[in-house]
Protein backbone atom coordinates (compact mmCIF):
# COMPACT_ATOMS: atom_id res chain seq x y z
CA UNK A 1 0.00 0.00 0.00
CA UNK A 2 0.99 3.79 -0.86
CA UNK A 3 -1.46 5.09 1.30
CA UNK A 4 -0.71 7.87 3.96
CA UNK A 5 -3.78 6.14 6.71
CA UNK A 6 -2.39 2.78 7.00
CA UNK A 7 -2.45 -0.16 6.54
CA UNK A 8 -2.34 -0.92 10.80
CA UNK A 9 -2.25 -3.83 12.79
CA UNK A 10 -4.29 -3.23 15.33
CA UNK A 11 -4.95 -5.16 18.75
CA UNK A 12 -8.21 -5.94 20.59
CA UNK A 13 -9.13 -3.22 23.14
CA UNK A 14 -6.76 -3.03 26.59
CA UNK A 15 -8.97 -3.75 29.50
CA UNK A 16 -10.10 0.24 30.93
CA UNK A 17 -8.42 -1.81 33.88
CA UNK A 18 -5.21 -1.14 32.86
CA UNK A 19 -4.70 2.20 31.65
CA UNK A 20 -2.45 2.37 27.98
CA UNK A 21 -0.20 4.46 29.49
CA UNK A 22 0.36 1.90 32.31
CA UNK A 23 2.08 -0.56 29.74
CA UNK A 24 4.94 -1.51 27.32
CA UNK A 25 4.67 -3.34 24.16
CA UNK A 26 7.51 -5.66 23.23
CA UNK A 27 7.95 -7.47 20.06
CA UNK A 28 9.76 -9.14 17.16
CA UNK A 29 9.79 -7.37 13.70
CA UNK A 30 12.03 -7.17 10.48
CA UNK A 31 11.25 -5.50 7.03
CA UNK A 32 14.57 -4.77 4.33
CA UNK A 33 17.04 -1.53 6.33
CA UNK A 34 15.61 1.59 6.74
CA UNK A 35 11.84 0.47 6.75
CA UNK A 36 10.09 1.77 9.99
CA UNK A 37 6.35 1.47 11.25
CA UNK A 38 4.83 3.13 14.01
CA UNK A 39 3.33 2.04 17.69
CA UNK A 40 0.64 4.16 18.81
CA UNK A 41 -3.09 3.54 20.24
CA UNK A 42 -5.93 4.15 18.56
CA UNK A 43 -9.38 5.10 20.30
CA UNK A 44 -11.53 3.74 16.93
CA UNK A 45 -10.14 1.27 15.12
CA UNK A 46 -12.19 2.53 12.45
CA UNK A 47 -10.97 5.97 12.20
CA UNK A 48 -6.85 6.02 11.30
CA UNK A 49 -7.42 9.78 12.69
CA UNK A 50 -7.38 8.73 16.02
CA UNK A 51 -4.57 6.96 15.94
CA UNK A 52 -1.80 8.98 18.74
CA UNK A 53 1.21 8.45 20.05
CA UNK A 54 2.68 6.70 17.26
CA UNK A 55 6.23 6.35 18.25
CA UNK A 56 8.24 5.79 15.10
CA UNK A 57 10.41 2.20 15.32
CA UNK A 58 13.56 2.36 12.58
CA UNK A 59 13.36 -1.53 11.86
CA UNK A 60 16.34 -4.15 11.12
CA UNK A 61 16.53 -6.41 8.60
CA UNK A 62 16.94 -9.66 10.71
CA UNK A 63 14.48 -10.76 13.39
CA UNK A 64 14.85 -7.98 16.41
CA UNK A 65 13.30 -7.38 19.68
CA UNK A 66 11.76 -3.68 19.95
CA UNK A 67 10.09 -2.00 23.09
CA UNK A 68 7.74 0.63 23.14
CA UNK A 69 7.27 2.13 26.19
CA UNK A 70 3.37 4.35 26.68
CA UNK A 71 3.68 6.10 29.62
CA UNK A 72 3.22 9.53 27.95
CA UNK A 73 0.45 8.47 26.27
CA UNK A 74 -2.17 11.16 27.73
CA UNK A 75 -5.37 10.00 24.77
CA UNK A 76 -8.59 7.67 25.76
CA UNK A 77 -8.00 5.08 23.00
CA UNK A 78 -7.47 1.51 24.03
CA UNK A 79 -6.65 -0.26 20.77
CA UNK A 80 -3.20 -0.57 20.36
CA UNK A 81 -2.06 -0.10 16.65
CA UNK A 82 0.79 -0.78 14.50
CA UNK A 83 1.18 1.50 11.38
CA UNK A 84 3.31 0.48 8.43
CA UNK A 85 5.18 3.84 7.60
CA UNK A 86 4.63 3.16 3.73
CA UNK A 87 7.61 5.10 1.59
CA UNK A 88 6.65 2.76 -1.52
CA UNK A 89 4.55 -0.32 -2.86
CA UNK A 90 5.55 -3.80 -2.58
CA UNK A 91 7.21 -2.42 1.65
CA UNK A 92 6.71 -5.72 3.71
CA UNK A 93 7.40 -5.74 7.32
CA UNK A 94 6.93 -8.68 9.82
CA UNK A 95 5.39 -8.54 13.42
CA UNK A 96 5.68 -12.01 15.42
CA UNK A 97 5.74 -12.25 19.58
CA UNK A 98 3.71 -8.98 20.37
CA UNK A 99 3.43 -8.94 24.06
CA UNK A 100 1.70 -6.26 26.11
CA UNK A 101 2.71 -6.07 29.61
CA UNK A 102 2.19 -3.73 32.70
CA UNK A 103 4.79 -1.35 33.67
CA UNK A 104 6.04 -2.17 37.24
CA UNK A 105 7.14 0.61 39.92
CA UNK A 106 10.52 -0.81 40.13
CA UNK A 107 12.08 -2.49 37.11
CA UNK A 108 15.92 -2.34 36.36
CA UNK A 109 17.53 -4.97 33.98
CA UNK A 110 20.82 -4.89 32.70
CA UNK A 111 21.06 -4.82 28.39
CA UNK A 112 24.45 -5.45 27.22
CA UNK A 113 28.09 -5.55 28.02
CA UNK A 114 31.19 -3.84 26.60
CA UNK A 115 34.76 -4.58 27.17
CA UNK A 116 38.02 -6.70 26.57
CA UNK A 117 37.08 -9.89 25.52
CA UNK A 118 40.73 -11.55 25.83
CA UNK A 119 42.10 -10.23 29.28
CA UNK A 120 45.55 -10.83 30.79
CA UNK A 121 45.44 -11.80 34.17
CA UNK A 122 46.97 -9.11 36.76
CA UNK A 123 45.95 -6.57 34.46
CA UNK A 124 43.14 -4.03 35.35
CA UNK A 125 40.45 -3.69 32.76
CA UNK A 126 36.73 -1.46 32.19
CA UNK A 127 33.85 -3.56 31.39
CA UNK A 128 30.26 -1.48 30.59
CA UNK A 129 27.00 -2.35 31.57
CA UNK A 130 24.39 -0.50 30.28
CA UNK A 131 21.64 -0.18 32.40
CA UNK A 132 17.41 0.45 31.50
CA UNK A 133 15.25 1.75 34.14
CA UNK A 134 11.89 -0.11 32.34
CA UNK A 135 10.05 1.17 35.81
CA UNK A 136 7.61 3.78 36.34
CA UNK A 137 9.74 5.27 39.75
CA UNK A 138 13.08 6.80 39.40
CA UNK A 139 16.06 4.92 40.96
CA UNK A 140 19.09 6.08 43.12
CA UNK A 141 19.86 3.38 45.02
CA UNK A 142 21.20 -0.23 43.24
CA UNK A 143 24.30 -1.91 42.45
CA UNK A 144 25.62 -2.84 38.55
CA UNK A 145 27.59 -5.58 39.49
CA UNK A 146 30.22 -8.15 37.15
CA UNK A 147 29.71 -11.66 36.88
CA UNK A 148 31.37 -15.02 35.48
CA UNK A 149 29.90 -18.58 34.45
CA UNK A 150 28.61 -20.27 37.82
CA UNK A 151 26.66 -16.64 38.76
CA UNK A 152 30.20 -15.97 40.31
CA UNK A 153 30.81 -12.05 41.11
CA UNK A 154 33.71 -10.30 40.13
CA UNK A 155 33.11 -6.86 40.84
CA UNK A 156 30.42 -4.05 41.40
CA UNK A 157 29.91 -0.44 41.05
CA UNK A 158 27.02 1.89 42.59
CA UNK A 159 24.64 2.83 39.58
CA UNK A 160 24.23 6.62 38.83
CA UNK A 161 20.23 8.40 39.46
CA UNK A 162 18.35 6.79 36.87
CA UNK A 163 14.95 8.67 35.53
CA UNK A 164 12.11 5.70 34.42
CA UNK A 165 12.57 4.70 30.76
CA UNK A 166 16.06 5.96 30.70
CA UNK A 167 19.69 4.30 30.27
CA UNK A 168 23.24 4.99 31.59
CA UNK A 169 25.94 3.42 31.13
CA UNK A 170 28.34 1.93 34.57
CA UNK A 171 31.40 1.23 34.32
CA UNK A 172 33.03 -1.38 36.23
CA UNK A 173 37.22 -2.25 36.67
CA UNK A 174 37.98 -5.79 37.13
CA UNK A 175 41.30 -7.87 37.40
CA UNK A 176 41.45 -11.22 36.69
CA UNK A 177 44.21 -13.22 38.60
CA UNK A 178 43.93 -16.50 36.51
CA UNK A 179 43.32 -16.96 32.92
CA UNK A 180 40.54 -18.79 32.05
CA UNK A 181 37.82 -19.92 29.07
CA UNK A 182 34.72 -18.23 30.65
CA UNK A 183 31.41 -15.88 30.19
CA UNK A 184 31.15 -12.19 31.87
CA UNK A 185 27.37 -10.59 32.15
CA UNK A 186 26.17 -7.90 33.99
CA UNK A 187 23.48 -7.90 36.69
CA UNK A 188 21.36 -5.26 38.01
CA UNK A 189 20.41 -4.95 42.14
CA UNK A 190 17.69 -2.84 43.07
CA UNK A 191 16.11 -4.03 46.58
CA UNK A 192 12.32 -4.08 45.26
CA UNK A 193 12.67 -4.57 41.97
CA UNK A 194 9.43 -6.06 40.48
CA UNK A 195 11.31 -8.07 37.87
CA UNK A 196 14.25 -9.54 38.99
Amino acid sequence: SNSSTGPYLIAPPVSSAYPVNTLRIRFRAKAASGFSLSVGVMSNPQDPATFAGGQIVMLSNSWTEYTVDLRNYQGTGAYIAFQHNQGGNNRNIYIDNVVIEALLQNDLASLQINGETTPNAGSTYNYSVTVVNWGLNAQTDYQVKLFKTGNIELASAEGPALAGNSQATVTIPWTPTTVESTQLYGKVVLAGDQNS
